[in-house]
């Protein structure tokens, strides 16, 4: 049972979420025709700032070993490059504490998902979606190249769909997410009665960005 902060009527959360999610990440290419890289399970996620929020996860490297991590949402819709998509851009940074007051100062990852890979993580509790990234020898910047790929999907036996979208509802509600994805957000799917906003994934609780570092 997750432990949801100032619930609203349409079942996003205000500022928190706890609960349990597992998943798996797979290499680039559709999650049924790849390889598994790993598997971690999503265990809370927390506002610290607008756009900027604190995930907990435990990955399995290979015996449970929890990772805090700090995610900033920079930017959602395009970049002013002709070259990069309209998309959710974010950024990662590896954390020694749990409320992510001790983090490093440069980011390990930085990339972006696409409206349609993020529709999907929130529609559907098995749906594979991903993220493209910077390699790890690029300086962070909007204007490196992102060449790298990563795919995940929810455990949909465990991970249910109010649960998905319970989690990425704190995204949703304070950060530029929202906004951005108010037209999917309108025609979202029904869950235990209740219209839930949209949001994946991921991205970015960020369970899914965290794991791709």
């Amino acid at each position: 049972m997750s432990a949801l902060e100032g619930t609203f009527s349409d079942g996003t959360t205000s500022g928190s979420w706890e609960g349990s999610l597992p998943y798996t990440l797979y290499g680039g290419g559709d999650c049924a025709h790849s390889t598994s890289t790993g598997t971690a399970t999503t265990t809370a996620i927390k506002v610290i700032a607008p756009g900027t929020f604190c995930e907990s996860d435990i990955f399995m490297i290979p015996d449970p070993t929890p990772v805090y991590s700090k995610m900033e949402f920079t930017l959602c819709g395009f970049p002013g490059s002709g070259v990069l998509p309209d998309a959710i851009y974010a950024k990662a940074y590896n954390c020694a504490s749990s409320d992510c007051s001790d983090c490093d100062e440069s980011p390990e990852f930085f990339g972006y998902i696409t409206k349609s890979s993020i529709t999907a993580a929130y529609e559907s509790a098995d749906a594979c979606f991903g993220w493209t990234t910077q390699s790890s020898s690029s300086n962070n910047s909007i204007a490196a190249v992102f060449d790298s790929y990563q795919n995940q999907r929810f455990n949909a036996d465990i991970a249910t769909l109010e649960e998905i979208q319970a989690y990425w509802g704190v995204v949703i509600d304070n950060s530029c997410v929202g906004p951005y994805m108010e037209e999917s957000r309108s025609s979202a799917a029904l869950v235990s009665g209740s219209n839930l906003s949209i949001f994946t994934t991921v991205a970015i609780a960020y369970g899914l960005i965290r794991a791709l570092i």
